[in-house]
């Protein structure tokens, strides 16, 4: 989809794609960013003690940005698996539990696309402060919105981490018994991470930012 078709079936009665896929989206958009600020400091003679890391940053920015693109579809693929698992017969006792196993793994399933993408984003995190301390100066703005992009997108993951876990707490847990605790842990700790790198990157830029014209 263009970005205005993918939007327009978000305004729609459609529930997927949802705030799963923007959330991926928001994270492949800061690590796009990431790596455009250090494509632009790449050639530059005013920064050419940094050349070589400055390769390294776009070229982690770049397959940051694929996996983040990935999730967005496979955010709603995951959703559409569990809205068919509710189409799974009932009618006798081992319909029903059958069902409800199915349903359980999809949602399992569905839950973890979203803590993938939240699990990455404190290392967006950290390339988006390192780009603003050595990159480029004039894309220093960029490097910054790289970083609230990437943490509304981890807020946004860890949001949809969260409400699929509840759904869990309704479904037989038998398959995958430490699940729903050993996920909020993790996810607990990643929004942790993502936290405080967005915090450290934010006084980055905004104190570099800040200081020039304060000069």
């Amino acid at each position: 989809m263009t970005n205005r078709e993918f939007v327009d079936e978000l305004s729609s009665d459609s529930p997927a794609p949802g705030g799963g896929s923007v959330a991926a989206l928001c994270a492949a958009q800061a690590a796009g960013l990431v790596a455009m600020v250090a494509n632009l400091t790449v050639g530059k003679r005013k920064y050419a003690a940094v050349q070589d890391r400055v390769k390294e940053i776009a070229e982690e920015g770049q397959d940051l940005k694929d996996f983040f693109l990935a999730a967005i579809d496979d955010d709603t693929n995951a959703f559409n698996a569990v809205m068919d698992c509710f189409g799974l017969p009932k009618k006798s006792a081992e319909q029903a539990k059958a069902r409800d196993l199915a349903i359980a793994e999809a949602t399992r399933e569905a839950t973890r696309v979203p803590l993938s993408v939240l699990e990455k984003v404190p290392p967006l995190l950290e390339l988006a402060a390192e780009v603003g301390r050595i990159g480029n100066v004039n894309s220093l703005s960029d490097a910054g919105v790289a970083a609230l992009s990437g943490m509304a997108g981890a807020e946004g993951a860890y949001y949809n981490v969260l409400i699929n876990l509840d759904s869990l707490r309704e479904l037989d847990q038998s398959a995958e018994p430490d699940f729903l605790a050993g996920t909020r842990t993790r996810a607990a700790e990643a929004l942790a991470a993502c936290e405080k790198g967005a915090a450290e990157t934010r006084a980055v830029i905004r104190g570099k930012l800040e200081s020039v014209l304060d000069s």
